[in-house]
């Protein structure tokens, strides 16, 4: 959490350079990456992110809207945003999302700020080597000495970062919501109907299954390790690692056995069927997506009437 939060204030401090008083950017990239800090500390104590995915996309107040009508609405702001070049509008696509996903589905604020750190450091990995570039003499906004040339920060890499790293937020901001008002055997029922291979469902339901099981398995491994003093030093670390990344292979295989004995116990004919209750198309529902889509219009052409 301390290398993402260092990540976030660099990305920050690079990206707006130039553009605003020293002081102040570095005030705004320090605040960011204290916020980071607390969620992080916070994030330690609670239980594993994807039960808590899992858990929230079904108490979510949103869970109880038409699944088909959830995917089109943020399936396709996700395409608008990925397709257009316009910060302002990936920006308000990142507040509509917050704003429907905590308010609308009463999602925690902190469980959505503890989930949108997961994908933040590959993101932030990212946004960095866009805004560096190597030079043989000192040029653009910034100059940092670097063997024989520099790494530099210029107008053109800034914009770009930007630009880019709106894009990527505004596509995980969709997923999520998406993911966090819909339980996934109402995505599967959305999948049939799209005519989607049933063989890509199953193994796409299984492997997120999986990744449950592996991952509490994990986790209760870890906990037994540290309480037998497996990380202490260096070489014990070594050790442990050696021993779970086994202990994990068998016990897969061995999960992966039950699970399948289970499914035969249940009359398993190779085709997984699920319970979904029908949900019908609300004409408010279908308003208030108009009414979403129509202000990101608005902000879009505001965008590039002023930008």
């Amino acid at each position: 959490m301390i290398l993402i939060s260092i990540l976030t204030a660099a990305v920050v401090l690079l990206t707006f350079y130039g553009w605003m008083g020293t002081p102040l950017l570095l005030a705004l990239s320090l605040s960011v990456a204290a916020l980071i800090l607390v969620l992080g500390r916070h994030h330690e104590h609670r239980h594993d992110d994807l039960t808590m995915l899992d858990s929230l996309a079904v108490r979510s107040r949103l869970s109880s809207m038409n699944p088909a009508l959830k995917a089109a609405f943020f399936v396709l702001i996700l395409i608008v945003s990925v397709a257009v070049d316009s910060v302002p509008l990936n920006a308000a696509v990142i507040v509509l999302m917050a704003l429907i996903t905590v308010a609308g589905g009463k999602i925690p604020l902190h469980a959505y700020l503890e989930l949108l750190l997961i994908p933040a450091a590959f993101l932030l990995v990212g946004g960095l080597a866009l805004l560096l570039d190597y030079s043989p003499v000192p040029s653009g906004v910034l100059q940092l000495p670097f063997f024989a040339g520099y790494l530099v920060v210029t107008r053109a890499c800034q914009i770009s970062s930007l630009v880019i790293l709106c894009k990527a937020l505004a596509a995980v901001s969709c997923l999520y919501a998406l993911s966090l008002s819909t339980p996934l055997h109402e995505l599967i029922a959305v999948l049939r109907k799209l005519k989607l291979p049933e063989l890509v469902i199953e193994l796409m339901f299984l492997i997120y299954r999986y990744i449950f099981i592996l991952s509490r398995i994990l986790s209760d491994m870890k906990t037994a390790a540290d309480a037998r003093f497996g990380f202490s030093c260096r070489s014990a670390v070594m050790r442990t690692a050696g021993g779970t990344m086994t202990n994990l292979l068998i016990l897969s295989f061995r999960k992966a056995s039950t699970s399948y004995d289970a499914m035969e116990s249940r009359c398993y004919d190779g085709h997984l069927v699920f319970f979904t209750s029908p949900k019908a198309v609300k004409e408010l529902h279908l308003l208030m997506a108009f009414c979403c889509i129509l202000a990101l219009s608005a902000v879009y052409c505001v965008g590039r009437w002023f930008l």
